[in-house]
């Protein structure tokens, strides 16, 4: 059996033997405008019509022409079994108007076909139809064993497709993409449409680009992409060059056997690449002028001078600046025209159709005064209050483009702090008062300009007791509150000693140097800053209040509203409140309302109507310190009396008495008064009035006499009770004006009888004394009413009777 094995397995190694032999003579007869370029030699002469191509060979098809391809025909010396089945990849199909890729027979016709159109081969001189990328034939198919019927033996063939261009000239290839000038030392970067790679996603490789008339480059400066479709480089040299690129590496510019061959074929492109101009130098040439050229400049600089090279074509300008420019073939000159800001001059340089290269240089401003100034933004603005903020200051107007750095010493905050032609200085409550220094620089240059400003010291309150009493020449301190930095100046009111003085302590000790020093006045004191930035403060000293004494009043009106005044001892100056009550009670007679303000020592007011009595008269003395009172009790008598005079039937008279001195210094003003007030003169001055009693005045009106010296603002004014001399009266006998009415005794010592024979309703009567004061009000009942009142003073009294619907008066006599 283990013989048998091995003659098994010795005949099988025969027959792979025989198969591998017959698949090696596999090929694939191409179309004549076709060349087969790389072969297997081992396929012997099989079939000689035509070239053929093995596995790995490689053919070349023509492209953007017709035909482009046509029958390919596969053939082996094995027999074959079934249907050989070709597969395309890259550009290939089996017809130009659609894309077939898996194809079965013997033959197939293979052609160019475009696979996936972009847009730049789409576009003229390109067209869509050409194909023009690497392509690779695959195919499978199945042989049996000559020696082993029914072995059946699965080979492949594959074989690379490369395209030529044989139009004259090649006017189809893209041109070179890329910078029309290169100056030395920037990098660059060609390119050329990727016509031979457009399908890498088959993973078949690409077909092949070469540059050539590249310049003098930097070291390790060159590299391609993926399929050499772009170059990228960086000239040593501005020098003009032509770059080429020939496409396809079997394409008759070097048969596609190297990469360095010379370039005579037509598949190839050129761009021709000019100078690019430089940047101007200044004085030698070898050193750019962006590397000398002055960055700064002091302001207040009239004008700049500059000498150049150019190589080429040069322009200079300076936009948006305010500059002017002009310039020679060797130098360029800027005139300021009193801008101190910065600005950018700017060099164009041409050459041709090359891009003109535009090289700036930034010119930058130094601070120099008197050309540049800082200033408050307000006016006169330099003396700062502490506790406030954004005091502007700002840089001339003609350099306020210049980024700015502000620095200000001793230190304050600042907003901002850099970058900006304006500064806003801010002062906090514990801010020294003094001199400040604000510095501004320009952010880009050296070069400093200064200006000074002072801080206000915060306006002091004086704190201290400003009463002062008067003669007690006592020493006071006065304080107020402190300001770092500040000395303070006290000034006081004559006759206090110091009267002036500057310390550099926030208080102050002065006396008053005699009773007759300024007692009222103002203290004032001033927190000195720096060159009068200073603040001020005032108090105001007062004297304690002292209360009036020797109150002597004038004499006062009664019955009548009139003026009174009161004087007294009071060494001080001042206002007055004065206030004049009975000692009965009741409320403040005077008149006048708010403070008064004496002549001297005498105080004048109005008072109300008065009546006969005693007084209490309070006088307040009002400083600004305190208050201080005085009472005095003083006494109003009234001047002047009236008695009735009645004789029966014939005239009523009325006498007024007074205690002032007789006519013609007296005077007497008669009136008769209804009962609402108002009153009509009569009779003449003279202190005995007399009326005729028939027909009587109306019931309810009174007789009233104002009597006073003449010149005298002091008056007394009496009036009858009403109705007193509604009809005449005898006083010396019992009369029964009312019928059945009776009084008795006439005169009497307070005890007397009233007598009422009927009445129907009621009757009633009303006791006064002379000046109209009522007594006492009687019921009376019929018959003998007897009436006891021996209180009553002496003098005359009127008795009202009431009965029913009469009224009578009486006039009684108490003894």
């Amino acid at each position: 059996m283990i013989k048998l094995l091995k003659k098994m397995n010795l005949a099988i190694a025969i027959v792979l033997s025989a198969v591998t032999t017959t698949v090696a003579q596999t090929v694939v007869r191409v179309p004549s405008n076709c060349t087969v370029v790389v072969t297997d030699t081992t396929a012997g002469g099989v079939y000689g019509l035509g070239g053929r191509v093995t596995s790995g060979g490689v053919v070349t098809m023509p492209d953007g022409v017709t035909p482009n391809g046509g029958t390919f025909t596969f053939g082996s010396s094995q027999t074959i079994v079934g249907t050989p089945s070709w597969s395309l990849s890259g550009d290939l199909s089996n017809t130009t108007s659609q894309g077939t890729y898996q194809i079965s027979g013997v033959t197939a016709t293979i052609v160019s076909f475009n696979k996936s159109v972009r847009q730049s081969e789409a576009t003229l001189p390109s067209q869509a139809s050409w194909a023009r990328s690497k392509g690779r034939v695959s195919i499978s198919y199945t042989t049996s064993v000559p020696l082993c019927p029914g072995i059946l033996i699965t080979g492949g063939l594959t074989f690379d497709v490369f395209k030529t261009y044989t139009a004259t000239p090649i006017t189809n290839i893209p041109r070179i993409v890329g910078p029309d000038c290169v100056p030395a030392g920037t990098l660059c970067t060609y390119s050329v449409d990727q016509i031979a790679s457009d399908n890498a996603n088959d993973q078949i490789g690409f077909d092949k680009y070469y540059w050539t008339g590249l310049p003098a480059v930097e070291p390790n400066s060159t590299y391609y992409s993926a399929d050499n479709s772009s170059i990228t480089f960086r000239p040593t040299t501005n020098a003009a060059f032509t770059l080429k690129c020939c496409i396809g590496q079997a394409n008759p510019w070097n048969g596609g056997t190297t990469t360095t061959q010379a370039v005579t074929g037509t598949t190839c492109c050129s761009l021709a690449i000019g100078a690019a101009p430089p940047a101007p130098t200044t004085g030698t040439p070898a050193q750019l002028l962006s590397t000398t050229f002055p960055r700064c400049v002091a302001t207040g600089t009239p004008t700049l001078s500059i000498l150049y090279n150019s190589l080429f074509p040069c322009t200079f300008s300076a936009p948006n600046t305010g500059w002017t420019v002009t310039q020679t073939t060797t130098s360029v000159t800027i005139n300021f025209n009193g801008s101190n800001n910065p600005g950018v001059l700017i060099a164009t340089v041409t050459n041709g159709a090359c891009t003109p290269l535009t090289v700036q240089y930034q010119i930058n401003r130094s601070f120099a005064a008197p050309s540049v100034a800082i200033a408050p933004v307000i006016a006169n603005n330099t003396c700062l209050a502490i506790n406030s903020s954004n005091n502007l200051f700002a840089i001339s107007s003609s350099a306020s483009a210049n980024p700015t750095t502000w620095t200000i010493t001793p230190t304050l905050p600042l907003t901002p702090q850099t970058l900006n032609s304006t500064v806003a200085v801010n002062v906090p409550t514990t801010a020294s008062a003094g001199l400040y220094t604000l510095t501004a620089r320009s952010t880009a240059c050296p070069g400093d300009i200064t200006s000074q400003f002072r801080v206000r010291p915060n306006v002091p309150t004086i704190t201290s007791s400003n009463c002062v009493v008067s003669g007690a020449l006592t020493p006071k301190t006065f304080t107020c509150t402190t300001t770092p930095g500040a000395t303070y100046t006290w000034a006081l009111p004559i006759g206090w000693t110091p009267n002036t003085v500057t310390t550099s302590a926030n208080s102050i000790t002065a006396t008053p140097s005699s009773t007759t020093a300024t007692l009222t006045g103002v203290v004032t004191v001033t927190a000195n800053g720096v060159a009068g930035c200073n603040s001020s403060a005032t108090a105001t000293i007062t004297y304690a209040s002292q209360a009036p004494t020797g109150v002597v009043a004038s004499c006062f009106s009664v019955g009548i509203a009139g003026g009174g005044s009161v004087t007294f001892t009071n060494p001080l100056p001042g206002t007055y409140t004065a206030t004049m009550i009975s000692t009965a009670g009741g409320t403040n007679v005077i008149t006048s309302q708010g403070p008064l303000t004496p002549i001297g020592n005498s105080l004048s007011f109005n008072t109300s109507a008065l009546t006969a009595g005693t007084y209490n008269i309070t006088i307040t003395h009002n400083s600004g310190c305190n208050t201080a009172t005085s009472t005095t009790q003083i006494t109003v008598n009234a001047s002047a009396t009236i008695t009735p005079v009645f004789t029966p039937n014939v005239q009523d008279q009325y006498l007024a008495s007074t205690t002032l001195p007789l006519q013609p210094a007296v005077i007497y003003e008669w009136q008769t008064c209804t009962a609402g007030g108002a009153c009509t003169p009569i009779g003449t001055n003279s202190a005995l009035l007399a009326l005729n009693g028939t027909p009587p005045p109306p019931a309810g009106n009174q007789i009233c006499v104002t009597v006073y010296n003449q010149g005298s603002t002091c008056k007394t004014r009496v009036c009858t009770p009403q109705g007193v001399f509604s009809r005449p009266l005898n006083t010396n006998e019992s009369v029964e004006s009312i019928e059945g009415v009776s009084i008795f005794p006439n005169p009497n010592s307070g005890n007397f009888n009233i007598t009422i024979a009927d009445f129907k309703k009621e009757a009633t009567a009303t006791l006064y004394d002379f000046n109209g004061k009522k007594i006492q009000d009687f019921t009376l009942t019929k018959g003998v009413n007897k009436i006891e009142n021996e209180s009553l003073a002496k003098g005359t009294y009127i008795l009202f009777i009431s009965v029913d619907d009469k009224t009578d008066a009486k006039q009684i006599i108490i003894k």
